[in-house]
């Protein structure tokens, strides 16, 4: 195969420091972004195209251990029909994260602000 694109330092990093190893990755619906998840307690978005990092999801206490995108076809299960990221059809796109130090994190896939641990 040929390699199309390579993404280096997703998890810090510099110089000669290779930064925190990537744990998980997951491609957005329309294969534009993704996902990545490492042992420094984040999970980053990056645009394939200009590849760099759009957004950072911090929280975690420990190392992220898998990553998804998920679209929601009604927010209001969030208990706002005026959730950030909503669209006009009432879905929304949230990030889902989940970490070793035993949680899950729903996040906001516009915004990356949290919306529910559990």
């Amino acid at each position: 195969g040929k390699l199309l694109r390579k993404l280096e330092r997703t998890h810090g990093g510099s110089g000669g420091d290779k930064g925190a190893a990537v744990t998980c990755i997951q491609f957005s619906p329309n294969g534009s972004k993704l996902l990545t998840g490492g042992h420094d307690s984040t999970c980053r978005e990056f645009g394939l195209l200009a590849s760099r990092m759009l957004k950072e999801f911090r929280g975690h206490r420990s190392y992220v251990n898998c990553c998804s995108y998920v679209i929601l076809p009604n927010a209001s299960i969030f208990g706002n029909n005026d959730a950030p990221g909503t669209q006009t059809s009432g879905s929304l796109l949230v990030v889902v994260t989940g970490s070793a130090d035993g949680t899950v994190c729903v996040w906001d896939g516009r915004t990356a602000e949290p919306l529910r641990e559990i």
